[in-house]
């Protein structure tokens, strides 16, 4: 008989296997969310226009990861600011700043512009700490940009540093720009063309205007300048035009200097140079010899039109007043009428003879506007060395009639001692130029010698 016998058989203690049961990971969550202080879902930029060059608008960006997980927080513009006519604006126009997001690496905490391709904006820690981010997205430009609605989108990506989870969010982007066109004398230049105090017949250096030219439109513009109020006096009389000269200059024109007309244009365009242009002007003036005293006021006018653009193309316009002193002036001069010094020398002469004429050019030169009269004052009668003297009426002289004011006498008539008067002006001063001429009668018993005297010419003002 077979007996079998069944023996227990154990494993060593050491041998003993533990089996532990590990779950699966599972896909790590990222979770982004972005909205704007003002467009909630769209980043508004709000409006630009003549008086608004800067605007912002604040986003709040939410991000979430798996615990242990680092990620990382991208941005693209992933179509750019484009307005209805399909003029794009430039990315760096756009400034953008972050704030937040303290627990790991923030690439913005200064404005930077705006980037084309994609930027890293955020880095998480390691642990990938839940964050909220605020983007400020600012624009600020001195020139405005075309005008028209912009729009475009902003695209977020959020992933994982290591891992291969993606979460991406685009927005829609939007800035309105207002047409403008507008006009103004540029910062830090003179806001009138004033020239000072001149004499006439002088010339004032070269005065400087700088304009301002502002057009975002896609409409050519149009610059003219006009004289709105003639350059008077307190009196009425004008200044002519042509006593003042002017030139132009731009990024693209010059001209030569020419004379100041009553209407002039100075620049056109058959299309947009750009959203502003500077224009430099510079006037001087000479001042005629017989212009009349005063304080001179006139106004010139600047007007910019770009038709077909903003408002129809009403036309923008500026004022900028013109002034000048111009101080009364009262002279008088005497020459020789064939040239030399004014003097009379009569030489040769005997008794019983008269002399041949020697004429003098008298001339006065007056702006004041007032009358006045000339007159000649001879100290004493002709005498020589030996004090004998000529008879009073030995010396004489005539004038010719003048067109404006009188002369006292027309035909010959002495010479008297001390003053006498020889010339009266109208009741306006005007200026006036005539010979005089002198001529001596020697008596039979006149003696021998050189017989002299001195004439002296005034004019004096009422």
């Amino acid at each position: 008989m077979t007996v079998t016998r069944i023996v227990p058989w154990y494993l060593p203690a050491w041998l003993v296997v533990h089996a532990q049961i590990v779950p699966m990971a599972l896909a790590a969550s990222l979770t982004l969310s972005v909205s704007s202080l003002r467009g909630g879902s769209t980043i508004d930029l709000g409006r630009l226009g003549a008086h608004q060059r800067t605007t912002h608008e604040e986003v709040t960006i939410e991000l979430a990861g798996a615990a242990g997980t680092s990620y990382r927080l991208l941005q693209s513009l992933s179509s750019p600011l484009r307005n209805e006519a399909g003029t794009v604006l430039e990315p760096s126009r756009v400034m953008l700043e972050l704030a937040g997001g303290d627990s790991g690496t923030v690439r913005f905490r200064a404005p930077a512009p705006l980037s084309e391709g994609t930027t890293e904006l955020f880095t998480s820690s390691s642990t990938g700490q839940s964050e909220r981010l605020t983007a400020i997205y600012s624009v600020s430009v001195d020139d405005l940009p075309e005008g028209g609605a912009y729009a475009g989108t902003l695209t977020y990506t959020m992933q994982e540093v290591e891992g291969s989870s993606v979460e991406t969010v685009t927005v829609p982007i939007r800035l309105l720009v207002q047409p403008v066109v507008s006009l103004a004398v540029s910062e830090g230049s003179p806001a009138r063309v004033a020239f000072g105090s001149l004499d006439p017949g002088s010339a004032a250096t070269a005065r400087a205007l700088s304009l301002t030219l502002v057009n975002n439109t896609a409409a050519p513009m149009q610059l003219t300048q006009d004289v709105e109020a003639s350059v008077v006096n307190e009196q009425g009389e004008p200044l002519p035009l042509a006593a003042v000269r002017m030139r132009l200059a731009s990024a693209t024109t010059a001209t030569e200097e020419q004379a100041l007309e009553p209407r002039m244009r100075l620049l056109a365009s058959e299309r947009p140079r750009g959203p502003s242009e500077r224009v430099e002007l510079s006037y001087h003036v000479t001042v005629p010899d017989d212009q009349p005293a005063g304080q001179y006021r006139g106004i010139l006018r600047f007007t910019l039109v770009a038709p077909g653009g903003v408002m129809g193309g009403e036309p923008v316009s500026l004022q900028v007043p013109m002034e000048l002193e111009i101080r009364e002036r009262l002279s008088l001069s005497v020459q020789a009428a064939e040239g030399g010094p004014p003097e009379l020398v009569f030489t040769r002469l005997t008794p019983g003879t008269t002399s041949s004429p020697k004429t003098l050019l008298v001339t006065v030169q007056t702006n004041t506007g007032r009358a006045y009269e000339l007159a000649q004052v001879l100290s004493h009668r002709l005498v020589n060395d030996e004090g004998r003297q000529l008879p009073e009426d030995a010396l004489s002289w005539t004038a010719h009639p003048v067109e404006r004011g009188r002369v006292v006498v027309g035909q010959r008539a002495p010479v008297p001692v001390g003053r006498g008067l020889i010339y009266q002006s109208d009741e306006h001063g005007a200026s006036v130029e005539f010979p005089i001429s002198y001529q001596v009668d020697i008596p039979e018993d006149a003696s021998a010698g050189v017989y002299h005297s001195s004439l002296v010419y005034t004019v004096t003002s009422f």
